[in-house]
């Protein structure tokens, strides 16, 4: 079932994306595209969503509404928009790598990250660590995900001299998500993983 809802999430946002780009500065379309994606998202999902998907919706309703509601040029309207989700996202990844900071996740016998990362190393270079090796990089999961998370977040929100960090903070965040997503059966979360880069 989440399967499909994901299947209609990609494409309706693919059929959104494709009536925008045969007429970009129509604001009607852009808003109806991506409200129509919106909508049909949290009628299919809502009230069963993870958090994540609650901080997309945010993110979604952010951008819908200041399309709709702000009286400026697009450009002007990108700008705003655009930092509104930066900070919202810096937000996040802050909370994200706090909420972590507990003694479950630390636990690498309970950690989702220490099980991903498992993961990660038997299907590319688990064969060529040492045991040792192997075991470190395991039990280094849980703080490697806590650090990465507050450094996106704190990233995210550098001044805007300094741009390139900013971008740094994105990269890092896709480079998070693509590892989640890429991680095999049977634990994998390849949805929200991908859900997340979007």
């Amino acid at each position: 079932f989440r399967g499909t809802l994901l299947d209609a999430k990609v494409l309706l946002t693919a059929a959104a994306g494709l009536a925008v780009s045969h007429s970009p500065n129509s604001i009607v379309l852009v808003v109806l595209g991506y409200g129509l994606v919106l909508m049909v998202w949290l009628l299919l999902k809502v009230p069963a969503s993870w958090d994540s998907e609650y901080w997309a919706a945010q993110t979604d309703a952010t951008v819908i509404l200041s399309l709709s509601l702000l009286p400026s040029s697009r450009e002007k309207r990108v700008r705003a928009v655009s930092e509104t989700v930066r900070l919202q996202m810096a937000v996040f990844y802050l909370a994200a790598g706090f909420w972590k900071i507990n003694t479950a996740f630390l636990d690498p016998a309970s950690s989702c990250a220490s099980i991903y990362i498992a993961q990660l190393l038997d299907v590319t270079i688990g064969t060529l660590l040492s045991p040792t090796t192997r075991t470190a990089a395991i039990h280094a999961g849980p703080f490697i995900t806590i650090v990465g998370e507050l450094s996106i977040g704190v990233l995210l929100l550098t001044p805007v001299k300094l741009s390139p960090l900013r971008r740094a903070g994105a990269v890092l965040a896709a480079v998070l998500h693509l590892g989640i997503a890429l991680t095999p059966p049977p634990n994998n979360i390849a949805e929200y993983g991908v859900m997340s880069m979007l």
